[in-house]
Formats: structure tokens, sequence, C-alpha cells
């Protein structure tokens, strides 16, 4: 998987659905224009105003009349751009918000249930690898294999999962579904579901207020007489219209959406193989739904409006393979395996997962048998393994991120798990090695925490003293969720803290600066209820230029320890950028390139398109490894600037 593909295809399959849409709306207005005609051509006049009897009619009308049709077109787009507004500000209340729609409960990061802390280190480890915060994860208490992904980007996306299937599979098969999820999170997927679910709604809006006025209708032809026939009709005639006509252009959507929804789920499938490297993980889990007697059902009454997001389909057959969300069960597993002699397991669906049992809350599983804490390295050793992590996690990404995970102390993982110990861990991992500089900030600390809360982070900060900042960077991601769960005035707090403990020796470095950004893009959001105020994007080649320069000139300068080496690199860097027309870098001094001009720059960034995302980073990390190694400095630049501009980008973890 190519994330930036995906992500330029997902933009792409935007616009068609968006030109599908257009389409259908313009097909809808005409079709309400061709019945207000017949209406105006049908009812009967005043008598009072043309002198004839009740009952007459014009006997003729303009077949084109400008105001007729202005009336019509206005009224249905207000109906459905209203319909859809209302949806979209439904959704973007988050990922969390769909969940709870569908019934999801959120998985306490404490929990001591075997399954659930399963299904939590799986996330975890999945998370790590992508270089994505950690997700916030629902189990939905049906019986029956399912799940899905939620949100509008990877920072607010959550990982939903019923009960039958932490259940049910193993940890490669759960470990398979959780990886096709995480693709549906990189690839740009849930956007595009967010804003199919909106546009469905707007037309499905119209289909409504059609009954609303065929009973109304109706009942005012009954009730009024003779002299209300006329006006009872038009209603009805009105009302039967947009009842019809909205019903076949949700059949319409419900094709695009399943059309779109299939290619897509062919995709995941085959990133969960790249990612895990075991397609008996994902397969295993498509066999034990055709094995099990709920299969992949759910009860939510909400389940259809959101069919296109689950892992397999969730709604009772009965539907045509023209409308269905997903591809066939047994031509998913055939493309998984196709040696599949397609006879589907019987598994019992309350088959406890079997193996260790937590002794203590929060205890992981011991590292399997075959896997020894030694081969934890990083991985990447060249530019060309760092540029193959922005295709996604590969397994031996997953495989050391699990290893990571495995290496943190049960003591910080436990921490990580309560709102007050994930604090800590943030603000020990702030605290400088510097002595003097650790003693200034340990004082200003005491200030907004209690006397045990700063003890723990003075004994926090000991252990992390010498840990590599890419793993600093790792724990940042573990306690995001968890993170979320404090209230808007602890949060406040707690934001004021670091700010503070940033600051106190009077500067900001590079790893303060990556750790900042990374708290305030995926926290901001959850407490203020609105995304973080981003720039205006900018609208010619030059100001990307202008911004390009600013942050590869400060990568050049992070890693070269002479201007000359500086500008060579830079140099190196700057030709990546070839490939996007009308953007020239140009070397810059370090006195225009301070944190507040790269975070700006990086805002712009934010807004780039992949394909202009992907040259930058391209840039970036040419300069980064032109002398065959990449310093912690190197690192954490990098990271921020991948995180900032929502690319996920796995720890740069070097022994």
């Amino acid at each position: 998987m190519d994330f930036f593909q995906s992500q330029e295809d997902a933009r792409r399959r935007s616009r068609l659905l968006l030109l599908y849409f257009s389409l259908a709306i313009v097909g809808i207005i005409l079709v309400l224009y061709a019945a207000t005609t017949f209406i105006a051509g049908a009812t009967p006049e005043d008598p009072r105003s043309h002198g004839r009897g009740p009952g007459a009619s014009s006997g003729s009308v303009e077949i084109w009349n400008a105001g007729r049709f202005g009336v019509v077109s206005f009224f249905t787009l207000a109906i459905v751009l209203c319909g859809s507004g209302f949806k979209t500000l439904q959704l973007m209340r988050g990922g969390g918000a769909i969940a709870r729609d569908l019934g999801g409960r959120p998985v306490d990061p404490a929990t001591s249930d075997f399954d659930e802390r399963q299904l939590l280190n799986i996330v975890t480890e999945m998370a790590i690898a992508s270089g994505c915060p950690v997700p916030e994860v629902f189990v939905l208490e049906d019986e029956s294999i399912n799940a899905f992904a939620a949100g509008k980007t990877p920072g607010d996306a959550v990982i939903g999962v019923t009960r039958g299937c932490i259940r049910t599979l193993n940890r490669d098969e759960l470990q398979g579904v959780i990886a096709h999820e995480f693709s549906h999170i990189l690839n740009g997927d849930m956007r595009l579901n967010l804003r199919i679910t909106s546009l469905l709604f707007g037309i499905l809006l119209l289909a409504l207020l059609g009954q609303i006025l065929l009973r109304v209708g109706w009942f005012t032809g009954r009730s009024s007489g003779r002299e209300g026939i006329g006006a009872g009709s038009a209603l009805a005639i009105i009302g039967i219209s947009l009842y019809v006509i909205g019903y076949i252009g949700v059949i319409f959507a419900r094709i695009i959406k399943a059309a779109l929804s299939r290619q897509r789920e062919f995709l995941a499938d085959a990133s969960a193989v790249q990612f895990t490297r075991n397609p008996k993980g994902i397969g295993g889990a498509l066999k034990k739904i055709g094995g099990v007697a709920e299969g992949s059902l759910l009860t939510s009454p909400k389940a259809e409006e959101a069919s296109h997001m689950f892992f397999a389909n969730g709604l009772a057959s009965g539907f045509s393979s023209i409308l269905a969300s997903h591809p066939p069960l047994d031509v998913r597993i055939r493309k998984i395996d196709p040696n599949w002699d397609g006879v589907f397991p019987t598994v019992p669906i309350h088959q406890i997962s079997q193996g260790w049992k937590p002794s203590t809350k929060g205890s992981p599983p011991p590292l399997p048998a075959n896997i020894a804490p030694a081969a934890l390295t990083s991985g990447l050793h060249g530019e060309a393994a760092i540029l193959r992590g922005f295709e996604g996690p590969v397994h031996k990404e997953v495989e050391e991120a699990h290893l990571l995970h495995q290496t943190f102390p049960e003591e910080w993982l436990e921490n990580l798990q309560h709102p007050g110990g994930a604090q800590a861990v943030v603000l020990a991992l702030l605290i400088a090695s510097d002595k003097s500089t650790k003693t200034d900030e340990l004082r200003a600390l005491k200030l907004g925490v209690d006397t045990t809360t700063g003890e723990e982070v003075k004994r926090l900060a000991g252990e992390f003293k010498n840990l590599h900042s890419g793993r600093k960077l790792a724990l940042i991601d573990i306690a995001i969720p968890t993170l979320r769960r404090i209230n808007p005035s602890e949060y406040e707090r707690f934001r004021k803290l670091t700010e503070t403990l940033i600051r106190c020796d009077g500067q900001v470095d590079l790893y303060e600066f990556a750790l900042q950004k990374v708290l305030t893009r995926h926290l901001d959001p959850t407490f203020s209820g609105s995304p973080v105020p981003r720039l205006r994007q900018p609208t010619t080649t030059r100001q990307y230029s202008d911004d390009a320069s600013i942050l590869l000139s400060s990568m050049a300068g992070v890693g070269s320890p002479s201007p000359n080496q500086a500008t060579e690199a830079f140099a190196h860097g700057a030709e990546a950028l070839r490939n996007n027309p009308g953007i020239e870098a140009t070397f810059l001094p370090a006195s225009s390139c301070g944190l507040d001009q790269i975070d700006t720059a990086l805002d712009h960034f934010n807004l780039a398109s992949p394909k202009i995302k992907r040259g930058l980073l391209m840039a970036c990390v040419k300069i980064a490894i032109i002398d065959g190694t990449m310093t912690n400095e190197e690192a954490e630049l990098l990271r921020a600037i991948a995180d900032t501009i929502g690319v996920p980008l796995p720890p740069l973890v070097q022994n």
C-alpha cells in the first residue's frame, strides 16, 4: 500500500462521488419540476378569479417556467444540503460518537479482561508500527464477527470490534482484522465514509419529506370535502414524487457507495496481509465468519447507515450483489488463499481465547517463543527503508512494534492506562537531563501538581533519562487515548504545565517542539470541540516554495556540523522537489528558520495535496540520511514534520 497514492485515490473517489451526487440532484430537480408542471396544468382554477365553475381546469400550462424551476431547485437543494449538513455536523463529533451510535462501549485501558487486554495490545502495536496515536477502542456486544474504523483523520480514529470477534478469533486472526482496519485509517477511507453517509442522508431526507406530504395530502383530501380535493391531490402528487424520486436516488447512491466500498475492501485485505505477512490471519477470520451462526450480522438499528464501514457485511442477507457493500465472502477468501477448499469451519461462538491469563492488572502476555527481545532493531537503516515506511507498516515494523511495546516496563504501561499516570509520564518526558534546567523544571512543576504526582514525575524522569526520542514519542502515542478521557479543566491545567516545562529554560528544542505538536494536534480538537485552527491554504506554488525552503534548510542545519555540509545536504534533498513543478527551495540561514517559521510552514503543508507532501518528505529523508546515519535531532524533526502534515511515520528507533 502506497500511503500517498491511496490518499490521492481517496481524493479522486471523493470527487467522483460528488460528481455522481450532483448529477443525481439535477435529475431529482428535473423530475420534480415535471411533477409540479403537471400539477399546475391539472389543478382546478379559482372561479372567483376567472369566472369558471368549480372543478374547471386551465387546460394548458407553460412547459418552461423559470420562476417555477427556480422555486423547485431552491427547495430541493435546501432540503438535500440541510440534511447532508446536519448529518455532517453529527459525524464531525468524531469516530467515538459514531461508535457509540452503533452501541459501542469504550474499552477501559486498565481493563483486566483477557480478550480486551489482548485487543488493546494488538491495536497499540499496530499504531506504533504505523506511526499513529493509539486509537480509542470500542466493543459492540454482538456475538457476530465484525469490526470497523471511524473518524476523520488517523489522529482521531477509533477502532470498534464485536464481542464475538475478540472471543472467537485467535491472536493472529484478530491482528489480521485490526490490520485491515488500520488500512482504512491510513489510506483515507474514513473521511470518504463520512462523506458518503452525509450525502446519502441528504437524498434520503427527500424521501422522508415525501412520506409526510403524502400523508398530509391524503388527510386533506379526505377531510376537506369536494372543494379541498385539488389541494390535497397536489400535496399527494408532490409527496409521491418526492417519495419515489428520493428512494430511487437512495438506491442509486447505495449502488455508488457499494461499488466504492467493495474496491476498498479488497485493498484493505491485501494491506492486512502486507502488514502482518500472515495470510492465515485475516483469511482465518473471514473463514470463521462463514462458520459461526451469527456470521457478521450486527443488531444496531444504525447498522445500515454505516454498513460500508464494517470489516464484513453487517446486514441481513437479501441485497443483490450490486447493492452489497462488501464483496462475497468466498471471493475475498480465495484472493487471500487460492487453495481454499470452500468449506467453512464450524466454530463455537463462545470459544474463549486460550493461553495466558492475567495474574495482575495490566500485565501483558509473554513474548512468543520464536521472538527474542534481542531482535529489536529499527529496520530503518537507509533511505529506501525509511521511504518504505510511508507505504504503511510491513511485517518487520509490526513485529518490531510488538517487541518495542514488550520492552516498556509493566509499570510504565500501567501508568499509561490511567489519566493521572499518563499525565505524569508526559510531564516526566519533558524533564531535562541538564541538572540546572531540571532543578528549575521540578520547581515549576511543584506549583501545578500535588506532592505525590511531583515525586512520581521526578522518579520517571530519571528512568527516561537515556531513552531514545523515538521510544519517548511512542510512549506519547500510547498516552493519547488515555489523555482524551480527562475533563476539560484538567486538560487545560495539564496543557499549561507542559508549556511551562517546555519554556522553562527559555528555549524550545526540536524534541520539545515535536512533542508539543503531537499533543496539540491530537488533543486540542477533543477539548475545544473543533479542529485546531489552520492557516489559509496556499494558492500558489511560490508560497509552498517559501515553506519548503524553511523546512529543508532546518533539516539540513540539524544534521550537518558545518555550513558547507548543510548546503550540500540541502541541495541533495531539493532534487526531490522537482516532481512538483513550480516548487523551488532556496537555502536559508538558521536565523530565518525559527520554530515559529517552521510551525507556520507545517500548517501550510498540512493543507497540501498528497503529491506535494510526498515530495517534501522525500526531500527531508534524503537530507537526513545523506551521511548514512540519522541523529536523534533529525529523527525528531522528521517525525514532527510527518505527524503535523498528517502522514503516519513509524518510530525511527536506532540501537
